[in-house]
């Protein structure tokens, strides 16, 4: 018997496109719908051709091991444990929760066999949360983050042969209103913030301010990434043993001279960390955040800690800066993150009616 072709082609769908992989066996053509996303498409094509090129050509009707919904959502998390960042993880739990309370008490038939969750299981999902009738609120970004992940959990199921199709395929996503262009502080409201915080922090604000890391990024800087003595003075921000950047990518970052002051008086206060806590142990995360957030309410302002980082981009793109420049400073991974400053700039804000004559 000839070794079946397995075929991968692109399928147009309402909005979007999907995957689909099909072959035959002795006659039967065999088609599933695997996702939206390429590489998986080819990673499930190409296992399948493997097992089919050694002579595995029962593998549609071998014994299905039945798993249960919670029993995926362990494995598939646990399966990705060593390659994804804490906050991933989280992130990838705290999506889940909903969908398996949903399944489990809704679907308990499906929720005990994934092979019996059909698109309209997923799509009720959808309509409960989206309805607000769940204890949580869910906007409809976030629910759409849940169709992704679960979409990629029954990619990995269709992987490991518990089912042969990925039942997301025809749910469609929520529509996301645009958001408005991010909010950042003026200067009138910066320096009435610097007058407000608690002293101890405000090294810290302004240092979030003049440079635009993270929050994460400046509880974590050590003073072996410090260098004051190059010509100009930079920081790197990279991953250590104990704490992962967010795109996991290193990048130096040339400092203001007003940051190089802050760094300056921060020498002697502990070996390691940069910025400390008042009892002097690296600084928990909540800390500086009820901080600024208490001074905020006082003043009647909006916003918290990153709204810093928001304030360092706006600023630079009004004064001129290129945005691509901007993006290097900030560490995003695509353009995209960093076009919604780009209304700011002086250029963007000359009107397109002055080129009449």
């Amino acid at each position: 018997m000839a070794i079946p072709t397995v075929n991968l082609t692109k399928r147009k769908l309402k909005k979007g496109y999907t995957y689909t992989i099909d072959f035959k066996i002795n006659g039967k053509r065999h088609r599933n719908h695997i996702g939206k996303n390429k590489r998986d498409a080819e990673a499930v094509r190409a296992k399948i051709q493997h097992e089919l090129t050694l002579g595995n050509f029962d593998i549609l009707i071998k014994t299905r091991a039945i798993v249960t919904v919670d029993e995926l959502v362990k494995e598939f998390i646990d399966e990705k444990r060593n390659y994804i960042r804490p906050k991933t993880h989280d992130r990838y739990t705290n999506h889940f929760i909903p969908f398996q309370e949903f399944i489990n008490t809704y679907f308990p038939d499906a929720s005990r066999d994934i092979s019996l969750i059909d698109a309209h299981h997923i799509k009720e999902c959808v309509d409960y949360l989206a309805e607000k009738r769940s204890e949580q609120k869910w906007e409809a970004e976030t629910i759409n983050r849940m169709i992704q992940m679960v979409s990629s959990l029954f990619i990995y199921a269709i992987k490991r042969k518990y089912r042969v199709d990925n039942p997301t395929v025809d749910v469609r996503k929520l529509p996301v209103l645009q958001k408005d262009s991010p909010e950042y502080f003026s200067y009138e409201e910066l320096k009435k913030i610097w007058e407000e915080v608690d002293p101890f922090w405000l090294p810290a604000f302004q240092f979030l301010y003049y440079t635009g890391i993270r929050k994460g990024e400046m509880i974590n800087l050590t003073w072996d990434k410090v260098n004051l003595t190059n010509k100009p003075p930079y920081i790197r921000i990279v991953s250590s043993s104990d704490w992962k950047t967010k795109t996991g990518k290193a990048r130096m970052l040339h400092l203001h001279k007003k940051a190089i002051k802050i760094i300056k008086n921060q020498i002697g206060l502990h070996p390691k960390y940069v910025f400390i806590s008042k009892v002097g142990n690296q600084v928990h995360p909540n800390t500086p955040y009820n901080s600024l957030k208490r001074a905020l309410n006082r003043l009647k302002l909006t916003g918290d800690v990153h709204k810093l980082r928001h304030t360092f981009a706006s600023h630079l793109v009004m004064k001129g800066a290129n945005v691509y420049d901007v993006q290097n400073q900030l560490g995003h991974s695509k353009i995209e993150m960093t076009m919604k400053y780009s209304h700011l700039s002086p250029e963007h804000n000359q009107s397109v009616v002055n080129l009449l004559k």
